[in-house]
């Protein structure tokens, strides 16, 4: 497949280039150009750091244009990845993806509630397939100063779900997973995730048809 990547996590963009089998394209702004013969959409926009208003409109704006953009285009496929910052829980919680996230007083993590928030609200109102990841921070390929209630994820499991989500063809419209690689006492629960496959159908009875558009 053809995947474009709008940019926003260096450390994201690094890995997902990685993807094998895939064709993957990263830019810094999405347009009706570059997303042509796109099959697949994946927004990185929603971990940007932002510390100001300006930054904070910018962020959001980049968000509804470049979903925007997709709609027109004809794009069936968006995964956005977010983080599981969402979240202000006490520890010892068991966090699902059915739990309400929790925003805090900072613009960084406003943003990327907000982010979700106009993701969603595209998905009711346009068909498209839309998937949120949320990744546990940081990516690492260990864990540091662990202890109990840790998170973190590889880039190899990072790959792998992120793999996992493109060939997918599921069922509902939307769909959220969480993701952090497994630790013995995790922060967050991932069960979701390992049983994705049990949530797919088969392409010919969803909306989800990779396109070949000429260049």
């Amino acid at each position: 497949m053809n995947i474009l990547v709008s940019s926003g996590n260096v450390k994201l963009e690094s890995v997902v280039k990685n993807l094998k089998n895939h064709s993957v394209e990263i830019v810094n702004d999405v347009t009706k150009k570059n997303m042509i013969g796109s099959d697949c959409l994946i927004i990185l926009s929603s971990i940007e750091p932002c510390n100001k208003p300006e930054e904070f409109n910018l962020k959001i704006q980049k968000i509804y244009n470049t979903l925007s953009t997709a709609v027109e285009e004809g794009i069936k496929k968006v995964i956005m990845i977010s983080s599981l910052d969402v979240f202000n829980y006490e520890e010892n919680y068991t966090v699902t993806e059915n739990w309400k996230t929790t925003p805090r007083n900072d613009f960084n993590n406003l943003s990327i509630n907000l982010s979700e928030i106009v993701f969603r609200e595209f998905g009711r109102t346009f068909p498209f397939q839309k998937i949120l990841l949320r990744v546990g921070f940081p990516i690492s390929n260990e864990l540091k100063n662990g202890g109990a209630f840790s998170c973190f994820t590889s880039e190899q499991d990072l790959l792998k779900t992120i793999s996992k989500l493109i060939e997918i063809n599921f069922k509902n419209n939307y769909e959220i997973f969480h993701l952090q690689t497994e630790v013995d006492n995790p922060k967050y629960l991932t069960k979701k995730l390992n049983d994705m496959e049990n949530l797919s159908t088969k392409v010919e009875d969803h909306f989800y048809h990779p396109r070949n558009k000429k260049l």
